[in-house]
């Protein structure tokens, strides 16, 4: 059956990327000394530009991250998605079903 549709979850709604990449996001703030909590991370920066929680991040450490510290979370939260989000698409990759269509495929 040819594909007849193509969605693309740019903003997490059918799979929650946001949780995991704040999760990433809180290990490697750690890693500077920050203590934050995931639900405060999501409270926090959910919606939010990367400069302003980098910027948010600075004031709470009182010290300018690394210029890299983007590249670095971002190369984390991707191999995240990698495993993770890429692991639970397989998993589900029936999709969800109406009658006999598919309505959507992790692909």
């Amino acid at each position: 059956m040819p594909t007849e549709l193509v969605i693309f979850d740019c903003d997490g709604v059918l799979v929650d990327s946001e949780t995991l990449g704040n999760r990433v996001f809180v290990q490697l703030v750690a890693e500077f000394g920050l203590a934050l909590e995931l639900e405060e991370a999501i409270l926090l920066f959910k919606g939010c530009k990367m400069a302003d929680c980098v910027a948010v991040i600075e004031q709470r450490l009182e010290q300018k991250l690394p210029q890299d510290f983007v590249t670095q979370l971002r190369a984390c939260i991707a191999e995240a998605f990698e495993h993770e989000l890429l692991a639970s698409c397989r998993r589900d990759r029936g999709g969800f079903r109406r009658n006999q269509s598919t309505y959507l495929r992790c692909l």
